[in-house]
């Protein structure tokens, strides 16, 4: 698996790397060096591949995208490109970095950012199946072929192993349930600004708020009583214990969010964030998204009460009941499979149905 991006974009592959290993496969899972950890824990093999994710966040906020804004741009991303690209190779095929354990990739699956990996599978003359989560998987349209599936959304159980600091198990027990506000991996332009925005808005509307320090560097004063600091929290054991959340968009928080029937704002930076703001406020489940640049004290306060709104609260509690029973990693599994000859796999999956499940998914959202 090689896979390139954020925490964000690596978490669905460790779970789908999980369920192809309980069905025997040998699962590698290249990606940064900063989430080694996280791929060990998850009982699966790590590779390092080149670039730094910390950069590449920065550069797509930075420049709202892919495209350089200027010149001066060009060389940070063409360095970073070159050092995944140059990894991608002795990933599928060079001995396990610690155990020298040989290995030979049969297959890849690789998400779109891994630049060169369709020239590596070419090249290994071994299948690759690319799969994302950006909203164009969202709708299937009739053009596709048979080659493309929506699986929906691809969740890692992390809660059910997480050990909470006391301090934080107190402070929730202590009072109402929280708003979350985090914006994840993604840098923060001006960090004390916007940490001033989030405090005095919580102050402003009466709620305790959970507010995650992530790459932003968020959270730099005295806490109030009425706000944690947080460093790091499995989002599925996190958003259960909240009234509401506010994030940045992207998709395993929004469908993290929504899958705990959390009303949800959006602060969308860039790419398909705009776009999972859109479907949130379409379906009623939370304010008009607030592009970064226009975040302000206003916006923040009347997003707050909106989601307080018991009428947004139970949309999201309904939606949350859509989405129950959703296997998106099972389905993207299924896909791979239907898509390439199994070759004693030792498993009796179903096959991919005709119909997708997540079609309840595309209804609650407004689609058809």
């Amino acid at each position: 698996m090689l896979i390139v991006g954020t925490r964000g974009d690596i978490q669905p592959f460790v779970a789908i790397g999980k369920r192809l290993q309980e069905h025997g496969h040998r699962v590698r899972l290249a990606t940064h060096s900063n989430f080694r950890e996280f791929v060990l824990t998850a009982g699966l093999e790590f590779y390092p591949l080149g670039g730094d994710p910390k950069v590449l966040a920065w550069y797509m906020v930075k420049n709202k995208g892919i495209l350089p804004s200027g010149p001066s741009e060009i060389q940070i991303q063409r360095n970073e490109l070159k050092d995944i690209i140059l990894s991608l190779l002795p990933a599928c095929m060079d001995p396990d970095p610690n155990s020298n354990m040989p290995f030979e990739a049969d297959a890849i699956i690789a998400n779109p950012p891994a630049c060169g990996h369709i020239h590596v599978a070419e090249a290994l003359k071994i299948p690759l199946h690319i799969f994302f989560t950006m909203p164009w998987t969202f709708l299937h349209s009739a053009d596709w072929g048979p080659k493309i599936d929506v699986v929906g959304f691809c969740f890692l159980d992390l809660a059910s192993s997480y050990e909470p600091p006391d301090s934080l198990v107190k402070w929730l027990e202590e009072g109402e349930k929280p708003i979350y506000i985090g914006f994840g991996s993604l840098p923060v332009q001006e960090p004390q600004r916007m940490t001033d925005i989030i405090i005095k808005s919580l102050e402003a509307t009466g709620q305790r708020g959970i507010v995650s320090k992530g790459w932003g560097g968020l959270g730099n004063l005295a806490e109030p009583e009425y706000v944690y600091l947080l460093d790091n929290c499995p989002h599925d054991w996190l958003f259960a214990r909240c009234s509401a959340v506010v994030h940045h968009g992207g998709a395993g928080t929004t469908a993290a969010g929504l899958r705990a029937a959390c009303p949800t704002t959006i602060i969308p930076f860039f790419g398909d964030q705009t776009f999972w703001g859109e479907q949130v406020y379409a379906r009623g489940v939370g304010p008009a998204p607030i592009p970064v640049d226009d975040f302000s004290l206003e916006k923040l306060i009347a997003a707050i009460r909106f989601m307080l709104d018991p009428k947004v609260k139970e949309r999201a509690m309904d939606l949350a009941t859509a989405m129950e029973n959703e296997d998106g990693v099972g389905r993207a599994v299924n896909s791979f499979y239907k898509h390439f000859p199994r070759r004693n796999t030792g498993s009796e999956c179903e096959s991919l149905p005709g119909t997708s499940s997540f079609l309840s998914i595309r209804r609650c959202f407004g689609c058809s």
